[in-house]
């Protein structure tokens, strides 16, 4: 664990910033639950475009890990984000206008298709930023430390609703920490053609560039 601090900050802050991928999901299966009830949809319907999205997901997440081991990793992740972060306004204003088929529509290609592109892509994408030796424990800190910070995504956006019905201004702080997650994916090195061991022989050259022989 020292030596992850020491010597790999920037990949552990990084991957932190990249975790709060999730902060999209969470306004996804919280949130937007909670507001389109408020708006008229039925409780069920709610339920129902959740398990839609996550049985589309079974076949959509192993196309995408598929096309990420054909282009890079990092191509699907900021490009499938990318069109989450557009669709999503128009879900959120399909949650508002209580469009029942606009819900099931988008929740489907935007969660169930292009979300999957982030789900099936980060695992190894976050991993491969840490050379072996710090790789379970870099990872591990990063995501959960991330995660953790999403968990607040629902009382955050409730807190933007008070006093006000519109979407708006839960959109604009979804997208804005959306964009800082896909900045720093372009920031990260791509991994997918490189082995394991390549990884690491270039990170012990960046360690050696800074540190010496000093370990």
């Amino acid at each position: 664990m020292k030596i992850l601090f020491q010597r790999y900050p920037t990949q552990l802050v990084r991957v932190l910033i990249l975790a709060l991928h999730n902060f999209e999901t969470t306004i996804f299966s919280v949130w937007a639950l909670a507001y389109g009830k408020a708006r008229g949809i039925p409780e069920s319907h709610m339920l129902g475009q959740t398990v839609v999205v996550q049985f589309s997901a079974l076949f959509a997440i192993p196309f995408w890990t598929w096309l990420a081991d054909k282009i890079g990793r990092k191509k699907v992740y900021i490009g499938g984000y990318f069109v989450v972060a557009v669709l999503l306004f128009f879900y959120m204003n399909a949650l508002q206008t209580a469009s029942i088929v606009g819900v099931y529509a988008l929740g489907f290609v935007m969660q169930g298709l292009f979300y999957s592109a982030v789900n099936g892509v980060w695992p190894s994408f976050y991993g491969e930023q840490f050379p072996t030796k710090v790789r379970l424990s870099g990872t591990a800190l990063a995501t959960q430390i991330g995660f953790a910070v999403t968990g607040f995504a629902p009382t955050i956006a409730a807190a933007l609703m008070v006093g006000s019905s519109h979407f708006l201004p839960v959109y604009l702080l979804t997208v804005g920490i959306m964009a800082v997650v896909m900045i720093t994916a372009g920031t990260a090195k791509e991994t997918a053609f490189k082995s394991l061991t390549q990884l690491d022989r270039e990170a012990d050259e960046r360690e050696l560039d800074r540190f010496g022989n000093v370990m």
